[in-house]
């Protein structure tokens, strides 16, 4: 889990509508609240969720819900500024609190779109 908020973030998210999450790859979950994200845009407004790890690979895409437990947000786009190491997976949802707010932990279950 991660922990804080940022505003001016500038992430650039790429116009593809979706990526391929190989089984073993190690991404970040980072979520928005503002309406205009998606494909092509810029995300200034965030929250840190999670780092997670895919366990069974997919096409994850642009407008897949995400959930963990009782909270559920919605896919907007992949930003690569630290590509190749991990994406940036950006989601939307109602409030920016970070993963540690949330009370996320190492281990816990992610699902995106039907990839779990």
């Amino acid at each position: 889990m991660l922990r804080g908020q940022l505003d001016g973030r500038g992430l650039e998210l790429i116009q593809p509508l979706s990526r391929a999450l190989r089984q073993g790859e190690i991404h970040e979950l980072v979520v928005t609240t503002e309406g205009e994200a998606g494909p092509g845009r810029r995300v200034d407004s965030v929250g840190y969720l999670a780092f997670f790890e895919v366990q069974s690979g997919g096409l994850a895409v642009t407008g897949d819900p995400v959930s963990w437990g009782e909270h559920f947000w919605t896919l907007v786009g992949f930003d690569l500024t630290h590509a190749p190491n991990h994406l940036n997976l950006v989601v939307r949802g109602p409030s920016r609190l970070s993963g540690e707010e949330l009370g996320m932990r190492v281990g816990d279950r992610l699902v995106i779109g039907g990839i779990p």
